[in-house]
């Protein structure tokens, strides 16, 4: 049987640690392995320890933070709109994309052919918005524009929102399949919610970091009223990525075999974007010391 070793935790300086790392990186880089010249162990033997020693450590999953942004406002009646009435005869919804007229029909079927109060107009226009909003276009909404009702025929403008720029900030490596996201982003019209979500998920695991996103409306020129900006769906978004995370570890301890000695140091480090963009590389380093005097 072999000699059978106590259990305990060694302790170093930060000088004879980083002595003992650097004989091991050496060591790995020109392939030399180091072992008690005592035993030779057969090949198979202990293999399993060994290798279990090297394996690769996985960072935890990262999720993306919450897309922060601010659901549009729907549109208030004005003063009055409940004393002034009309029989509503058509409803046309004009710049709606996401739906189709029978998907928004049930919203306001109920009030066709009958007299409504004109704050009614607004209700509608307000259930298309929330309608957008669970749907997850949540920069997206249904407004009553300026109009001349003839007929008892209403007009309601659907404002859907999209991405018009892209800020970029941090840590970002320009890459084909970033690219790709990014264009796909801004192609969205109208924007959803859940789709950005996805995709910052999907940039994520690709570069194992938080990329956190931020929704606001463009600065509006000088002089530009309020309507023409209820009229424009465009939205700049800000994508904040996180610094490339650097891991790096280190252990001494006693866990060995009978063959290689108990004692035995080993070091990890792994880092991202370093060969290549949105590639993990890593490197494990173990060290069998030849004598446990050494030590």
């Amino acid at each position: 049987m072999g000699k059978a070793y106590a259990k305990s935790r060694l302790t170093l300086t930060f000088s004879q640690l980083s002595q003992w790392l650097l004989i091991g990186l050496v060591c790995n880089l020109l392939t030399i392995n180091s072992v008690n010249a005592q035993l030779v162990p057969p090949p198979s033997t202990d293999a399993g320890r060994i290798l279990k020693n090297l394996e690769t450590k996985t960072t935890p999953d990262i999720l993306p933070a919450p897309v922060t942004t601010e659901k549009t406002p729907v549109q208030p009646a004005p003063e009055g709109a409940d004393n002034v009435t009309l029989t509503l005869s058509a409803v046309n919804i004009e710049g709606m994309k996401a739906y189709s007229s029978n998907d928004i029909l049930p919203l306001y079927a109920q009030y066709l052919g009958k007299e409504v109060p004109l704050s009614t107009l607004f209700e509608i226009a307000a259930s298309i918005t929330r309608k957008y909003h669970e749907d997850g276009y949540a920069i997206s909404r249904a407004i009553i524009p300026p109009q001349e009702i003839d007929g008892g025929k209403i007009t309601i403008r659907v404002v859907e929102g999209y991405v018009s720029k892209i800020n970029i900030q941090g840590y970002y490596e320009s890459a084909d399949y970033s690219e790709a996201i990014l264009n796909r982003i801004r192609s969205y019209r109208p924007l959803n919610m859940k789709r950005l979500e996805h995709d910052l998920l999907i940039l994520t695991d690709m570069s194992g970091i938080v990329v956190r996103a931020v929704l606001k409306k463009p600065d509006q020129p000088e002089g530009q009223s309020d309507l023409s900006e209820d009229m424009s769906g465009a939205t700049e978004i800000e994508l904040v990525f996180d610094e490339s995370p650097v891991s790096i570890g280190a252990s001494v301890d006693n866990h060995g075999t009978r063959f290689t000695g108990p004692y035995q140091v080993s070091a990890r480090a792994s880092a991202m974007h370093v060969l290549m963009p949105y590639h993990q590389t890593s490197m494990n380093v173990l060290y069998v010391p030849p004598d446990r005097n050494t030590l």
